[in-house]
């Protein structure tokens, strides 16, 4: 099964020649919005996200295009805001310029990822005074030696004193980015997540280090290592209140989640960002000189489009669903009706395969299935999200 879904993403994945929308439509009234904010101050190794070097007149003007580019989509209502980057909490009054054009258009959780340089109280109050309510802490680890090869260099003490700057905050939801490091013994991500757990987040992910063909990061997969290790800590955190509710997340509290990636339908705005519609999954230009010619000629600034049928959509929004391990087949059959068949033979090909197991037509990852979702999930890093922005970077080099 599992080779077969890669067989198929790689056929379904690959990019299309169909002309480029005028303008998206969703099944959803109320899709999640993704906003990048490509700035930041570090250069940290690891990280594959398109950056730039912080510049406050720059950051001036990408907040103007951003509002343009607004205009171009019809949708008038978001179930989420996340704003990702790059390190959008350096800059607060950006933030402010994002949330005063959007923030009557959110219906749910208006999210940000902060870096620990950023979590003074003066500023995580500014963040809270906005509307932000939910907020993911980047401290990827508090163990010197792996700060130092990821080119963080951030102490453990600052790390700390981050983690309760922000819990003193009481933000609804609070998320710590951790990174797993298979190369280093076991005890280093064990004493990471505890060290954070003592803090109680509402959520702590842990993320393995993705070797990326653009980033200087020295480190490779080693897939199976990394599953033992998301197991052994399955086991550990159920003592301190934790479990593994996502693919790669742990949560001390069922309802709350702080997850991008988990919506069913998203428009992504701004540099690099991408959409789903079901129809649609494009990728924005990661070029800031064709980024603003698009939006001057009123065009969506599609980079890269990949058109699907039925069940090829109703595929990639199944995985998606399963990586938070939520897939309710209701809409699931709602928003691909012509694919019913093949998704309940796809489905029952899973729960006979004991990857899911399903419950008033809602599925979970087994054990199996969650080995099997870490493997797809480093493949299509590797075989197609790694070729996509490699090739988007370099068109973004000659622009």
């Amino acid at each position: 099964m599992l080779n077969f879904l890669k067989w198929y993403a790689h056929f379904f994945m690959k990019e299309s020649s169909e002309k480029i929308p005028e303008r998206y439509i969703f099944p959803v009234e109320s899709p999640g919005l993704y906003i990048h904010f490509p700035f930041c101050k570090n250069n940290c190794t690891y990280c594959p996200y398109l950056k730039m070097n912080y510049d406050e007149q720059l950051v001036s003007d990408y907040i103007i295009w951003l509002q343009r580019e607004r205009m171009l989509h019809g949708t008038s209502r978001f179930s989420s805001l996340y704003i990702g980057g790059g390190s959008p909490s350096n800059d607060t009054r950006a933030v402010k310029q994002i949330l005063q054009f959007l923030s009557s258009e959110i219906n749910g959780e208006i999210a940000i990822e902060v870096h620990p340089d950023d979590t003074q109280m003066n500023k995580l109050q500014r963040l809270k005074e906005l509307g932000v309510n939910y907020v993911s802490l980047g401290i990827q680890t508090l163990d010197q030696e792996l700060q130092n090869k990821i080119g963080r260099g951030i102490s453990k003490k600052e790390n700390i004193k981050a983690l309760e700057n922000i819990m003193h905050m009481d933000f609804d939801v609070v998320n710590v980015d951790l990174v797993m490091d298979p190369q280093k013994d076991f005890t280093v991500l064990q004493k990471d997540f505890m060290d954070v757990a003592r803090y109680n987040p509402q959520q702590i992910s842990i993320y393995p280090l993705m070797p990326f063909s653009f980033t200087s990061l020295n480190t490779s997969n080693m897939t199976d290592k990394e599953i033992s290790y998301f197991e052994k800590m399955d086991e550990i955190v159920e003592d301190i209140g934790y479990s593994r509710n996502t693919l790669w997340t742990y949560n001390n509290q069922q309802n709350l989640r702080y997850s991008s990636v988990g919506r069913e339908f998203y428009l992504g705005m701004g540099l690099s960002a991408s959409t789903f519609t079901g129809k649609y999954f494009t990728t924005n230009t990661f070029s800031l000189g064709n980024y603003i010619k698009s939006i001057q000629r009123k065009k969506l600034p599609i980079s890269s489009l990949r058109s699907f049928n039925q069940f090829q959509g109703a595929l990639f929004f199944a995985f998606w669903k399963l990586y938070v391990n939520e897939l309710y087949l209701e809409p699931l059959l709602k928003y691909f009706p012509e694919a019913e068949n093949k998704i309940r033979m796809f489905l029952w090909f899973l729960e006979k395969s004991k990857l899911v197991k399903e419950r008033d037509n809602y599925y979970f990852m087994t054990k199996k299935g969650r080995r099997e979702m870490h493997k797809m999930e480093e493949w299509i890093t590797h075989h197609i999200i790694d070729p996509l922005w490699s090739n988007l970077r370099k068109t973004n080099k000659r622009k």
